[in-house]
């Protein structure tokens, strides 16, 4: 069945929900299993319990249900500016069911009065509430405001300003007060034509102290069949006059007028015989005075099941027209998982009538979740499933005198059911000692984790019966800082749940501070554990609050970050953000000085400070009488602000104390000393002090250990960290044609009043009108006035056309709530005539906190316009002293561009679908012509980055002078070339008993090994040539060759089995023809296997095999060389005796007759494979060819073997065998390549190098003297002559080649000394000169085995380059540096990078460094002969040459060529190549028939370039191998197609599988052709690119040829497991093949997707394949698609992991509804996984809440990423919720990881921030990520260039273009070296520069757009978001230069995107609607 969705919410809906819902049911099972742990439980309860005296404290008598009081109240009063707190005994940790209160405030003082009603939800823990203001009398304004705090432990505290205030705190919790204090009244009945009563509660209509409030109920009988009602807010005010009522309902039944008598006496009139019920602010005395009247009825009540109705009041009909006052609240979860409402119920003539009023909820969308019904004439409530509270006040006389009797909330909430059990705890030390009531489980938690649960039987009984426990600290739990114990008794509910309830005692803070720390505050937040664990105590328990004045410290404090948020981490310079978000404040001119009485012992100490940068004043500060205010500015003078205002300092100064006190005391603005590092005078803002014993303690320092630890950290992240992704800004259509501002300073921006003309007291502050800053006026008129001279900016001849000209500005009401303010401007003439204005005259008293832009438009006016007056005014209009009058903010003036008409306008798109080379070159230029252009500020933004950076330990920073130990007894250090990725393992056996063996181990053991390897990154190959040597390949004699040859490539990894056959074998006496033949063969043709003379006879193939693998090597890897001895399963006796040879018998007879007895093994050899031998003549078959003789030998060879000291293993099946086989080899991947040692990026190119420098050092084609010149050359450098060589040749001269043999042979002679090889263009990353000089450093880290850290920063990696090379020749042995091919070196800038001019080298090599490069011609060359370094030019080779090449060539191999061969090469021009003459040797030397030679010399120089000759050995290679001895069909083409087809080439073992070939035939094949192969990390490819051209000339000459080779190789992939290069290859070769609809089902593969999604490549992977398979609109549905289909989906392992990389590619596609959808889910997931496991307690900074969140990194990078994709949706709420939630769970990030994901989430805050208007806030969050990230990453960085680039945009959009343009620069230059100018990340920062050029009306600008839209196209294709912004900015500019089809075009296309991508409703959508109306008014 379906699932039925609302079609409003898009056509995929259905399948959206169906994708959640399996994503969901998926997730369920973990939870499921959790939740049945839990409620497992014991049905029998232990009775008998040890007896252990714990001298328990007496327990408290039990707490009356019912509190026998009817409110908690309070009073308090205060002179300004002192906040006034009135703290009540109401505590709002509710527990269970949550809980609900009214706060009833009143105040005066004696201008002003104000009261107001508030709604208080109660959470179940940790401090949590939230209130709501329902309704307010009086006046209120900034300074006269309510807000509702609380103390640490949870008791409230309603807030006040100034003067006297007073409150009464009511609630649905009957232990807070019983509420049988309202006062029940009767009204009047209506007299004569009267439909009024009138009533008077005896209050007067004026106040005393404390103001006076109340909150009147009231309700009338039925008119016209209904009951009115509704509730009041009366207000007294301080005079006659000032009475005043409010509604809570004022849109219904507002019948009731409350007004003063003539009597001044409080007066209601209302409908006839109204019922009222009073509740007064002062509740206690206003009962005493009504005492006699009737109390309004109380009823409490609760449930533990919310659904089922709850009865409310009985008998409902004799209560009619009667009003009740309910309050809600229930709980479902912990801390403010609560919900509270409450409601007016009006009971009728039948039923009743039920208005919501307010409320509020931690967890539920809405709180008006309740349901009241009045059935059976009773009233009750239904609600949630799960505890809830109710209690009512009405006007209903009271019935019920007992408090307790109306009161029904005895039972437990937490059990549902009435339950006696109590529990209490202390702590005693380290002790966590308590008891409970009854046998339960007791939990006990530490920072909101279980650290033990003491089972029942562990309960101690006590004498007085009670059941004890204890709990001793570890040392790390009682360690330094600050700690939350909670206990809890684990009782069982109503349903046999587990269920906790707090013991009474618990929560216990616990503070424990380091040694010598004496005294800490927190001041004016709760406590808090900073970085060095020193505990910051809150200033309330410090401080306590007095009711009348109080410590002047406890009441003026503020915050910086606002405490509706939890934005500590926005603070610079500090981790302990938290510290300085709240502070103690002087007040100038009220109350100027703070006084601190610290009671501590005698001694000399030290006081910490800390303060905000703009808190710090220049305050008179003394410490005990002494005056330290020029100490006190002096410190906080040492750092320098990193955000202005916002950076954390410290100082340090002496506190003498001496009469048992220290007196701190801080007096406003006296102490003027120092040098301005305050704020000049300002009020001084403390955040924390700290007061310690210096000797005693010292600030933790990390070890070196820790150091290293976090240095190798950064590096891996630096290396490793995914690039930030740009955003692509929209233009502003309103600015589109338009100038830039032409106002200087138009906001304030400069931090002060240039540029403008003022009169009056203005001065400038943070915020604005999304600006960073804003004009703040006084109480006296303020001006500022400007004027722009037009003729600056614009011509004459424009300006007498009269274009329009926009002015604007901002303004808001002063802080004081209220203020005037004006804008006039003037158009004026040179000479100052005013030609027209316009003005708003003077605006006020405004009275709104948001913006008001006022703006006028200029238009048709007179000629002669040259010079605009802007003025603007404005003042406050209460005439306070200070500045509280109106803001201004976000001043423009714009005049239209001057633009001429374009006749080459036309309808289409102008955008090429690719970045050709000529705009490439053009892009290029127009760069480095603004990077010019804008030099100067470059370089001062470069070092303003430069000085944040912080100081890292490098080798600049170490002794470099300073000589490391040399001598010749150290041995060289090992530069730790990593093994190479590769396991072949030979198999070595006899020919024919081993059979089922080979079968385990082919299809089981080798298998399992081969995934094994995979999952490593490792590739496994077996070799094992015992599946038959044929008579062919026999008769050739390469038998022996073969078989050795390949054991020295499976080296180190050898297996043998070894059964009853000894093998293959001769005996002087008895010869065996082929076989000595086979020893011949191999001797004359490979020098190296002479040693096989000793053993030409009585030793066999096998052991020859294991003598060349382990025995005669003394050096082998004996743990890697295995021999498995089979149990022997033939006697000796069985065997026949050797036949005795008869002297003169014929070698052919002899002949003949082996080869009888071979035709016989053949033949038992194919009936073993055909399993039809029976038992008794298995064994009989078995003893055919071989004799006692050679089971001699082979038990001989046994003992050999078991005697040699390398693990030998004995077995008896098969299986065992096998499995023996399996156990070894899985123990060799496990040591060789544990999990984990996967190369890292640098190993992989290290790797590359050598891979590349061993291919060329095989045989050195070229001059000798090469050699020498290169060894004199360095020999001079040695003695003095300090320049590089510099190898020139023209391409394909083999300088390569010449530099890695060089190496070589420097290696071999020197083998102490450091050498360093790049190859540059061997790998993708090696052109890089960055790249090169990362290896080097890591490899002189190596070398020196010093801890050193590699610089992160591009900057840093060059500049340290000479003190790296210093440190590196100090060691004493030379350092040889060597860098091949310069003019490869490519940094990704394009013809703008400078890496070839080689500026980056030293200009001098440090004493034993020495540096040899090789370089074409061009511009690597021009920068060597400008530095006129020596240059050795490689020449083409000349006969001579080539004559003593070919002779020595071939002499390596003991042959020779005639005078007329060698000839007929040495003519031949194409010879002088080295690479051909080396590939036409190899040739001459492998040819079979030297009769036939000179002829086929003659073919191959037919050839007459190096791709046609490797056509020509492919022939070749044909003729040997396709039809050769040892042959396959097909077999060169095949393989070599194989290679060419693929994407990254090809493994030996893939291979083998795909051309199905045995090992004997493909081993002779590989071997012939293994010279034209590179291998790296077991994958082969081309040697050359000439014999890949080769290969597709001869196989692949057309598209239809090369489809069937993808096809072919697809396939073949496809029908193995997916692995990481099943992905590498199949989605490539499929699209290359055109197989779009197998494409779709690999790339829609859950498995295959998750490892494209694993890597950068991959990714790109699939966006290609999306766009060939006709784009993403088709993505979204596909892959939810596949969510839906549960079975596959459940198959997956990762499931989170799915879920988040396919969120995470919707996003990269920007199918944004789609990934956030997935994003919610996944997140419920991993928090629900990790909930347990990865916690944090987030504790608030402004107030005393805390509460436990999921910290994981999957879950912190998950709600980063929804926060992106909501902001990105435009919904900026729900992404300010998601960073919020990701930075308050990183309340103190250590690792870098941590701040990275830190860097993060503050980016995502400060783009909310951007977007929201809140500029000012947004600068500061960019700027903590930027100093947070380089602290990491290093200020050049590619991550650090994208937020310098933020920073960019958000200064565009406050018009500051030229600091956007010089951020998006530097942004620009940092990231085109990382990925090159063709890339959507640069395309994004392109945009940006565009988007600031057509601002400044620069036309290059629509050059730009172009350029970035092909980039973008080229990419993503033309269906992408980013595209569609792009050309949204393209149809801007053509809009504004009068193109008015192209801009349509253009407007079209976007808007038809953004519909598709986003909606309707998206704003990006609604900005191309908008530009589309607009186009209309130009084209009708």
């Amino acid at each position: 069945m379906g699932t039925k969705v609302s079609k409003k919410q898009g056509d995929n809906a259905s399948q959206k929900v169906a994708a959640v819902t399996a994503f969901s049911t998926a997730g369920k099972g973990a939870q499921i299993k959790r939740m049945a742990l839990l409620s497992k439980k014991s049905s029998v309860k232990p009775t008998n319990f040890q007896k252990v005296d714990l001298n328990l404290s007496p327990a408290q008598p039990p707490s009356s249900v019912t509190a026998n009081f009817p409110c908690y109240e309070a009073s308090s009063s205060g002179g300004m500016p002192v906040q006034i707190w009135m703290k009540t005994g109401f505590n709002i940790n509710a527990r269970h069911g949550g809980g609900t209160a009214l706060v009833l405030i009143s105040r005066n003082k004696s201008d002003n009065d104000g009261s107001e009603l508030q709604l208080i939800r109660c959470g179940v823990s940790g401090n949590h509430m939230q209130y709501t203001s329902i309704v307010k009398g009086g006046t209120h304004s900034i300074y006269e405001w309510n807000e509702v705090h609380t103390t640490s432990t949870g008791d409230l505290c309603p807030a006040s300003m100034f003067g006297k205030a007073h409150c009464s705190v009511f609630s649905n919790i009957a232990r807070m007060g019983h509420c049988g204090c309202a006062v029940v009244y009767e009204g009047s009945k209506a007299k004569g034509f009267s439909s009024a009563g009138v009533m008077r509660p005896g209050l007067s209509a004026a106040c005393g102290p404390g103001g006076g409030a109340l909150v009147v109920i009231c309700s009338a009988p039925p008119a016209k069949g209904v009951c009115p009602g509704n509730i009041y807010l009366v207000h007294q005010g301080n005079s006659e006059g000032r009475l005043s009522a409010k509604p809570l309902f004022p849109n219904k039944d507002n019948l009731w007028k409350f007004v003063a008598s003539d009597d001044d006496q409080i007066e209601v009139q209302g409908p006839s015989q109204s019922h009222y019920a009073v509740l007064y602010s002062f509740s206690e005395r206003f009962a005493r005075q009504q005492a006699g009247k009737p109390t309004g009825k109380v009823y409490h009540t609760q449930t533990f099941d919310g659904s089922k109705p709850t009865r409310l009041l009985s008998r409902c009909s004799t209560h009619m027209g009667r009003s009740l006052l309910l309050m809600c609240s229930c709980s479902s979860g912990v801390n403010d998982a609560t919900t509270s409402a409450i409601y007016q119920v009006v009971l009728q003539k039948s039923g009743m009538q039920c208005n919501y009023i307010a409320g509020s909820s931690g967890n539920l969308e809405s709180p008006s979740v309740w349901t009241v019904s009045c059935d059976n004439d009773e009233l009750s409530v239904v609600g949630p499933s799960v505890p809830s509270r109710y209690a009512f006040i009405a006007n209903i006389p009271e019935d019920t005198p007992s408090p307790s009797d109306r009161c029904n909330q005895t039972s437990s909430l937490a059990a549902g059911m009435d339950t006696t059990f109590r529990g209490g705890v202390e702590i005693r030390d380290k002790t966590v000692v308590g008891w409970v009531s009854e046998a339960v489980s007791v939990r006990i938690m530490l920072n909101e984790k279980v650290i033990e649960t003491i089972q029942m039987p562990q309960l101690l009984e006590q004498p007085d019966g009670r059941l004890g426990f204890q709990r001793e600290l570890t040392d790390e739990e009682n360690s330094p800082g600050l700690k939350l114990i909670k206990v809890y008794g684990l009782v069982n509910d109503m349903y046999n749940n587990s269920v906790p309830v707090e013991l009474e005692g618990s929560p216990i803070e616990v503070q424990r501070q380091p040694p010598g720390v004496l005294f800490a505050v927190n001041l004016g937040g709760p406590a808090y554990e900073a970085e060095n664990k020193v505990v910051y105590a809150d200033t309330q328990t410090l401080f306590n609050v007095h009711p009348e004045g109080g410590y002047q410290c406890t009441r003026k404090y503020g915050e910086y970050v606002s405490t509706k948020s939890n934005l500590y981490s926005v603070m610079s310079s500090t981790y302990d953000g938290f510290l300085y978000s709240t502070y103690n404040t002087t007040h100038p001119e009220f109350a100027d000085d703070i006084e601190y009485k610290i009671p501590l012992p005698a001694g000399n100490y030290k006081l910490k400070v800390h303060c905000l940068s703009s808190g710090i004043g220049s305050p008179y500060f003394t410490v005990s009488g002494d005056n330290y205010s020029r100490e006190y500015l002096e410190e906080f003078s040492k750092s320098k602000d990193v955000i202005p205002g916002f950076t954390g300092r410290e100082a340090i100064l002496p506190c003498p104390v001496e009469q048992g006190h220290a007196t701190i005391h801080v007096r406003n603005g006296r102490g003027g000393h120092g040098d301005g590092a305050g704020g000049g005078g300002g009020a001084t803002r403390i955040n924390a002090l700290m007061i310690y014993d210096p000797a005693k303690y010292k600030e933790p320092q990390p070890s070196d250990e820790e150091l290293q630890t976090e240095l190798m950290q950064k590096q891996k992240v630096c290396d490793n960290l995914i690039p930030l992704d740009r955003t692509f800004s929209p233009k502003e259509m309103k600015i589109a044609g338009w100038s830039s501002n032409l106002l200087e300073n138009a906001s304030a921006e400069l931090g002060d009043l240039s540029h403008w003309n003022c009169s009056g007291n203005w001065k400038t502050s943070d915020g604005g009108d999304q600006t960073e800053k804003m004009f703040v006026s006084s109480y006296m008129t303020c001006t500022k006035y400007q004027e722009v001279d037009l003729t600056q900016h614009f011509s004459e001849k424009h300006l007498d056309s009269c274009p329009e000209i926009q002015v604007s500005e901002s303004f808001h009401e002063g802080c004081n709530q209220g203020g005037f303010y004006g804008l006039t401007v003037s158009l004026m003439t040179y000479d100052g005539a005013v030609i027209t204005s316009q003005t708003t005259g003077e605006k006020g008293s405004i009275k709104t906190r948001d913006w008001i832009k006022e703006s006028f438009t200029f238009k048709g006016y007179k000629k002669g316009v040259r010079i605009v007056g802007f003025e603007t005014s404005a003042r406050d209009d209460k005439f306070w002293g200070g500045h509280f009058g109106a803001y201004a903010s976000a001043a423009m003036l714009r005049v239209k561009s001057e633009v001429a008409p374009d006749d080459s306008d036309q309808d289409g798109d102008v955008v090429e679908p690719k970045l050709s080379p000529n705009k490439m070159q053009e892009l290029n230029r127009v760069i480095g012509d603004l990077n010019a252009e804008y030099k100067e500020g470059l370089q001062d933004l470069q070092k303003t980055i430069a000085e944040k950076e912080a100081p890292k330990p490098s080798p600049a920073q170490v002794n470099t002078n300073t000589t490391l130990a040399a001598s010749n007894d150290v041995k060289p250090v090992s530069l730790g070339r990593p093994k190479k990725r590769e396991i072949r393992i030979f198999v070595s056996s006899t020919f024919v008993d081993f059979q089922d063996e080979r079968e385990i181990l082919i299809k089981k053991a080798f298998r399992e090994l081969n995934r094994l390897c995979l999952d490593r990154g490792v590739f496994f190959t077996y070799v094992d040539l015992r599946w038959g040597i044929t008579t062919k390949q026999t008769e050739s004699g390469e038998t022996i060759s073969i078989c050795l040859r390949e054991v020295e490539r499976c080296r180190p990894y050898f297996i043998c089995l070894l059964g009853d056959r000894f093998g293959w074998s001769q005996t002087q006496k008895k010869k065996d023809k082929l076989l000595d033949k086979s020893y011949k063969f191999a001797m004359e043709n490979f020098k190296k296997f002479k040693w096989l003379e000793d053993y030409r006879f009585n030793t066999s193939v096998t052991k020859l095999e294991v003598l060349h693998a382990a025995l005669r090597d003394d050096g082998v890897e004996k743990n890697r060389t295995f021999f498995y001895l089979r149990e022997s399963r033939v006697q000796r006796d069985q065997l026949p005796p050797p036949e005795p040879e008869p002297e003169g018998v014929e070698e052919e007879d002899k002949e003949e007759k082996k080869e009888e007895e071979k035709k016989e093994e053949e033949k038992m050899k194919e009936e073993n494979k055909n399993g039809n031998e029976k038992d008794g003549k298995k064994k009989e078959e078995k003893k055919k060819g071989e004799t006692q003789w050679h089971f001699d030998q082979q038990h001989e060879f046994r003992e050999i073997v078991k005697n040699s000291g390398i693990t030998t293993r004995e077995f008896k099946t098969a299986e065992d065998g096998c499995q023996m086989i399996k156990e070894d080899l899985t123990r060799c991947v496990n040591e060789d390549f544990p999990p984990g040692s996967q190369l890292s990026p640098l190993q992989r190119e290290k790797e590359a190098h050598a891979a590349f420098a061993d291919a060329r050092k095989r045989v050195y084609i070229g001059r000798e003297e090469y050699f020498k010149a290169i060894d004199e050359h360095f020999e001079k450098a040695a003695a003095g002559d300090k320049q590089p060589l510099v190898i020139l040749g023209e391409s394909g001269s083999g300088k390569s080649a010449l530099v890695a043999n060089w190496c070589g042979r420097f290696e071999e002679k020197n083998p102490k000394d450091f050498l360093f090889m790049h190859f540059i263009g061997s790998s993708p990353e090696s052109a890089s000169h960055l790249n090169l000089l990362r290896r080097l450093y890591e490899e002189i880290r190596v070398y020196l085995q010093q801890d050193l850290v590699v610089p992160s920063s591009d900057r840093n990696l060059v500049l340290e380059l000479p003190a790296w090379l210093k440190l590196a020749s100090n060691k004493g042995q030379r350092v040889m540096l060597v860098l091949d091919a310069l003019n490869q070196l490519d940094s990704g800038a394009g013809s703008s990078g400078d890496e070839q001019e080689l500026k980056w080298l030293p200009k001098e090599l440090p004493p034993n460094v020495y540096l040899l490069m090789s370089t074409l011609p061009g511009k690597a060359m021009d920068a060597v002969e400008a530095a006129k370094w020596p240059v050795m030019q490689v020449f083409p080779l000349n006969s001579d040459e080539k004559t003593d090449i070919i002779t020595q060539y071939m002499a390596l191999y003991a042959k020779t060529l005639t005078e007329e061969q060698k000839k007929l090469i040495i003519d031949a021009k194409q010879s002088s190549n080295p690479l051909y003459l080396k590939a036409l040797l190899d040739e001459v030397r492998m040819y079979g028939s030297f009769a036939q030679l000179t002829k086929a010399i003659q073919s191959y120089l037919a050839a007459d370039d190096a791709g046609e000759l490797f056509v020509k050995i492919l022939e070749r290679l044909e003729a040997d191998f396709d039809n050769g001895a040892v042959s396959r069909p097909g077999l060169v083409r095949d393989t070599t197609t194989a290679i060419w087809c693929s994407h990254r080439g090809m493994s030996e073992q893939e291979l083998l599988n795909f051309l199905k070939v045995p090992s004997h035939v493909w081993s002779p094949f590989y071997l012939s052709l293994d010279e034209n192969l590179v291998n790296r990390n077991g994958i082969v490819n081309f040697f050359h690119d000439h014999l890949r051209q080769a290969v597709e000339r001869k196989y692949l000459p057309t598209p239809e040829d090369k489809r069937k080779g993808y096809l072919a190789l697809a396939d073949f992939f496809c029908s193995d497991d997916i692995d990481d290069r099943y992905v590498d290859e199949v989605p490539y070769l499929l699209a290359q093949a055109g197989e779009l609809k197998r494409l779709r089902a690999t790339v829609l593969n859950i498995a295959v997707f998750q490892r494209l999604m694993s890597a950068e490549e991959g990714k790109f992977q699939l966006i290609k394949s999306w766009q060939l398979l006709g784009g993403y609109e088709q993505v979204e549905d596909a892959y939810l698609g596949v969510l839906t289909r549960t079975a596959e989906f459940e198959k997956t392992r990762d499931k989170a992991g799915l879920v988040r990389s396919m969120a995470g590619f919707f996003m990269q596609l920007g199918l944004l509804n789609g990934a956030k959808l997935l994003f919610e889910q996944l997140l419920k997931e991993l928090e629900l996984r990790y909930s347990e496991t990865h916690c944090v307690l987030v504790r608030h900074h402004g107030n005393y809440t805390h509460k436990l969140k999921c910290n994981h990194t999957e879950v912190i990078n998950v709600l980063i990423d929804m926060g992106t994709v909501c902001q990105k949706l435009g919904l900026l709420k729900d992404a300010f919720k998601n960073f919020h939630e990701a930075l308050s769970r990183q309340p103190r990030p250590r690792t870098p990881e941590e701040k990275i994901r830190l860097v993060k989430a503050l980016l995502g805050m400060g783009a909310v921030m951007r977007l929201q208007g809140n500029a000012d806030m947004a600068k500061r969050f960019l700027m903590r990520a930027q100093e947070v990230a380089t602290e990491v990453l290093g200020s050049n960085h590619h991550y650090v260039a994208a937020i310098i680039g933020q920073i960019g945009e958000l200064s565009y959009g406050q018009s500051k273009l030229e600091d956007a343009i010089l951020h998006h620069l530097w942004d620009l230059k940092l990231t085109q070296s990382d990925v090159g100018l063709n890339h959507p990340r640069v395309a994004a920062i392109l945009n940006n520069i565009a988007l600031v050029m057509d601002d400044l009306n620069d036309k290059r600008a629509g050059d730009m757009f172009q350029n970035v839209l092909a980039i973008l196209v080229e990419a993503y294709g033309n269906d992408h978001v980013d595209v569609a912004i792009v050309r949204y900015n393209l149809g801007a500019f053509f809009l504004a230069n009068n193109l008015y089809q192209r801009a349509g075009f253009q407007f079209k296309e976007a808007l038809r995107i953004f519909i598709g991508f986003l909606g309707n409703d998206h704003y990006h959508t609604k900005a191309a609607t908008k530009a589309m109306a607009k186009l209309k008014e130009f084209t009708g």
